[in-house]
């Protein structure tokens, strides 16, 4: 049974399921995976280190995120109490009911579309996303209650600094690399 704050995945599944009973290339779903891949996981601490380890990890950075778009990182320096704090967060803002996450732009004064599930025009089971996002716009921020911006201002400061090291990373290999290969001779940055 669905929780209030879920929203409504198996409702959206079952029916897709009893849908495409009848379709053979539906029943072959499963039997179709190939394979799978590990999300990459890099370890921040070799930022710190002299080269080649350094270059090593701004080089996965930018590789992952080429070829990924997300990855995973360990040894970050964001402490567990930061992190546990987060999650508490997360967790107050998805456990809202589902009626207010949909009505996001009223019930937090948020942009319209800022919440996001599923894929409610899945017309089959391969095209069901079983995911629920939040995306906000800096925009956003200034509008929000005022507890929830301090929140997010707090957080905002604490991991700038991790992502500002993955972007210069990721900025540096991408764009020398690009212009390696597009045979520019020069280079800045």
């Amino acid at each position: 049974m669905e929780m209030d704050f879920e929203p409504p995945f198996l409702k959206i599944y079952n029916t897709l399921l009893e849908k495409n009973l009848g379709d053979n290339s539906e029943n072959d779903l499963y039997s179709k995976v190939e394979g799978s891949e590990e999300l990459p996981l890099i370890d921040l601490e070799k930022l710190n280190l002299e080269d080649p380890k350094r270059e090593e990890c701004m080089k996965e950075i930018s590789e992952a995120a080429s070829k990924w778009g997300f990855f995973q990182i360990i040894n970050h320096g964001i402490s567990n109490e930061i992190l546990n704090k987060m999650i508490s967060e997360q967790k107050k803002l998805f456990y809202q009911p589902f009626v207010n996450k949909l009505s996001a732009e009223t019930v937090f004064n948020l942009s319209p579309k800022t919440y996001r599930w599923g894929n409610p025009c899945a017309t089959n089971l391969r095209q069901l996303s079983w995911s629920e996002a939040f995306h906000f716009a800096l925009t956003d921020i200034p509008n929000m209650d005022q507890h929830i911006t301090l929140r997010l201002v707090f957080f905002t400061s604490i991991i700038f600094f991790v992502f500002e090291g993955i972007y210069f990373c990721f900025y540096f290999y991408f764009f020398a690399l690009y212009t390696h290969t597009q045979n520019f001779s020069t280079f800045t940055y």
